[in-house]
């Protein structure tokens, strides 16, 4: 997501609200690693 400074400061509320629908619409699942990668043992 990108905004434009001004935006930023003259229309906050806008830029919040497009913010919060952005982040509600996505799912956050984990992806799993790819072998190699993560915590190793040992």
């Amino acid at each position: 997501m990108r905004f434009w400074d001004n935006d930023v400061l003259n229309q906050t509320d806008a830029v919040i609200e497009s913010i919060f629908n952005v982040a509600n619409s996505r799912t956050l699942t984990p992806t799993p690693l790819t072998a190699g990668e993560g915590l190793q043992e040992r």
